[in-house]
């Protein structure tokens, strides 16, 4: 298998953290599905933060270490995919309320460091609303 068959082969299967509240594999969000919806809420979040979204997409597609700044972005953009799946997955029945309580406080220590940045917790404030 060539390199780039790993990759998708990879990157299709679903996300088992779903799995432990019940979303059958047939639904359960892919890590392609994933690492997209990130690199989308990424690309938006860094009209909030003047940073490089190269970087961004470094950390979020192939896992590199980068400045500090990026790591919190891509950290927020993982974050808020998981809470946009998982709404999802509350409105469809499934018990995955206290995860999205739990990714939303992860989400707020973040957002203390950049209190001052009113535009980054009004774009934060929109997805969480969404």
């Amino acid at each position: 298998m060539n390199s780039f068959s790993k990759i998708w082969a990879q990157n299709a299967r679903p996300r088992e953290i779903w799995f432990k509240f019940g979303v059958h594999p047939s639904i359960a969000e892919t890590y392609a599905e994933h690492t997209l919806l990130s690199l989308n809420i990424a690309r938006s979040l860094i009209e909030c933060i003047n940073i490089d979204f190269g970087c961004v997409v470094e950390k979020l597609v192939f896992g590199r270490e980068t400045e500090d700044r990026a790591e919190d972005v891509a950290r927020l953009a993982e974050l808020l995919a998981d809470i946009v799946v998982a709404k999802e997955y509350t409105r469809l029945g499934y018990g995955t309320k206290n995860f999205l309580r739990e990714k939303t406080l992860e989400v707020l220590k973040i957002l203390e460091e950049y209190g001052e940045n009113k535009k980054l917790l009004e774009k934060v404030d929109k997805i969480l609303k969404e």
